[in-house]
C-alpha cells in the first residue's frame, strides 16, 4: 500500500514531499543546491585597437596600418585574437599610368571549446579537464 505523503497533492500536483507549512521540509528531505555559474563563467573584457599612417606625394602615395584585436570569452578557457596588417603604395609613372600594389596580412588564435554531442561527452573530460 503507498501511503499519500503529500497532503496538497490534488491541489499542486509535481509540488514535490512538502510540510503542512507548503514549503519544502528541509528536516525530513535534506536539499544539496548547486551553482555551477563559477565553474564556467568568468569575467570578460575585450579591446579592438587600429593605428594608420598615409601620406605621399604629388607623384606617390604611402599606407599603413595595423590592427589587434583580443576578446576573452566569458565562458572558461575561450577567447579570440587577432593581428593585422595592411600596407599600400601607389606611384603615378606617367599622367595615363599609375602604379600600384597592396599587401595584407592577418593572423587569428581561437580558443574554443569542442562541441560535442551525448555519446561522446565522455571524452571532453580527457582532453579538456
Amino acid at each position: 500500500m503507498i501511503s499519500n505523503f503529500r497532503p496538497d497533492q490534488n491541489v499542486n500536483p509535481g509540488a514535490g514531499p512538502r510540510a503542512v507549512s507548503g514549503n519544502l521540509d528541509t528536516t525530513r528531505y535534506p536539499v544539496t543546491r548547486y551553482d555551477y555559474q563559477d565553474q564556467l563563467f568568468n569575467s570578460s573584457w575585450g579591446t579592438d585597437q587600429y593605428l594608420s599612417v598615409s601620406g605621399g606625394s604629388d607623384r606617390s602615395k604611402y599606407f599603413f596600418s595595423g590592427s589587434y584585436l583580443d576578446n576573452n570569452g566569458i565562458l572558461k578557457n575561450t577567447g579570440f585574437r587577432r593581428y593585422g596588417l595592411n600596407i599600400s603604395l601607389s606611384s603615378d609613372l606617367t599622367k595615363w599610368m599609375t602604379l600600384g600594389g597592396s599587401i595584407k596580412y592577418s593572423n587569428s588564435n581561437s580558443d574554443e571549446m569542442p562541441i560535442v554531442s551525448n555519446s561522446s561527452a565522455a571524452g571532453c573530460n580527457e582532453s579538456y579537464g
